[in-house]
């Protein structure tokens, strides 16, 4: 078994992040959403959150992790790479603002930390821990370090900057998790009781710098603006 197994309050307090991120996360993609672009976003969230949170407290469900933990993670993928392919969720990450963006990149700060603190229970091989924790960190860092907007108003080396540094993060603790954590989790029983962190943030943080990529990556001189955002704003002040 692990090392030492998660109190109740540890495996709440991820549980409580994960929530707290939810509901930032859609309160900044429902803010410009269309009636059905609401309702898509709370649902595919709250399904997301419920189920794992589920598995994460329900012994019954947490047994049976060692099948379903892999496949949780692949579908919460699958979900955030098919984003990409929807115009109204485009729509809805294109909207986000600089405030929008900086605020979630900071709980990859909180979550990192989190990480590190479960690596150091034996949650986690230790190597794993950092890498994975010390990289949230990282990309909370660059983001924060950046002095530039990192919206449609910002230029598009920042966007790149900080949405490339944050998949290249998530891509190496995909690799570490597929290659250490799977063997290694096998070894102890695979006792795992903390999967809103691989099944609702992974994916939403995959989304949000995949999206922050491919927007800054098909930018022109000048991109065209969400009515009523704050680069709108700042067009029309310009123009007056």
């Amino acid at each position: 078994m692990f090392a030492l197994s998660l109190s109740l309050p540890t495996r709440a307090a991820v549980t409580f992040t994960t929530l707290i991120l939810v509901a930032v996360a859609g309160r900044a993609l429902c803010r410009r959403a269309g009636p059905r672009g609401k309702v898509a976003t709370v649902a595919i969230l709250a399904c997301a959150f419920l189920a794992a949170a589920a598995f994460s407290h329900a012994r019954p469900l947490v047994a049976t992790l060692g099948t379903m933990f892999p496949i949780g993670l692949i579908v919460g993928l699958a979900v955030a790479l098919a984003t990409l392919f929807s115009p109204g969720a485009r729509r809805a990450f294109d909207a986000l603002d600089d405030t929008d963006v900086r605020m979630l990149l900071a709980f990859r700060a909180i979550l990192g930390g989190l990480v590190l603190a479960l690596a150091s229970l034996g949650h986690f091989p230790v190597p794993f821990g950092i890498e994975a924790g010390l990289g949230d960190l990282l990309v909370t860092w660059v983001a924060f370090a950046v002095p530039v907007r990192l919206d449609a108003a910002g230029p598009r080396w920042a966007r790149l900057l900080v949405h490339g540094v944050g998949l290249a993060d998530m891509l190496a603790v995909l690799t570490m998790a597929i290659t250490m954590v799977r063997r290694w989790s096998e070894a102890h029983e695979n006792a795992a009781t903390s999967v809103t962190l691989p099944w609702v943030v992974v994916p939403l943080m995959a989304a949000l710098n995949a999206h922050g990529v491919r927007r800054a990556a098909r930018a022109t001189g000048s991109e065209p603006v969400v009515d009523g955002s704050e680069p709108a704003r700042g067009v029309r002040s310009s123009l007056s």
